[in-house]
């Protein structure tokens, strides 16, 4: 059977590398204590060392499947939206501009309720000149 008061090589606690020559006398608390400690130690440097690959495996999934970036899409695609959108405002301008009365016309018909005459309040407003 062993001597409790054995010695053994056992790493320091301060984090400083023992030399493999260097033997301690420690109790048998103190040694589970250690285990304890240095599994713990262990699994932590696995977790870490499991979530760097997987950060690894994320960042060759985007490199294989984006051959651009995410947000050079983003903005390109907010650009055209934005080319979309002033084209639009033209278009609603030149539209505006050929049917002046068009705004007039279009509250005057919402006024009413009755389908024929919103229809005969839009093309008195749009064509007057078939009005006379």
């Amino acid at each position: 059977m062993p001597n409790v008061t054995e010695a053994v090589a056992v790493p320091p606690d301060s984090g400083e590398i023992m030399d493999t020559g260097q033997l301690t006398q420690e109790d048998p608390s103190a040694k589970c204590a250690r285990i304890s400690k240095l599994q713990k130690q262990l699994e932590c440097q696995e977790i870490r060392q499991i979530y760097l690959k997987s950060l690894i495996n994320i960042e060759e999934r985007e490199v294989q499947h984006a051959v651009t970036p995410q947000w050079k899409t983003l903005d390109a695609e907010r650009k055209q939206l934005e080319k979309d959108m002033k084209l639009a405002a033209g278009e609603l301008r030149s539209f505006f501009a050929r049917f002046p009365n068009l705004l007039e016309v279009t509250y005057q018909m919402s006024q009413t309720s009755d389908d024929f005459e919103k229809l005969d309040i839009f093309y008195k407003g749009m064509c007057p000149s078939s009005n006379e």
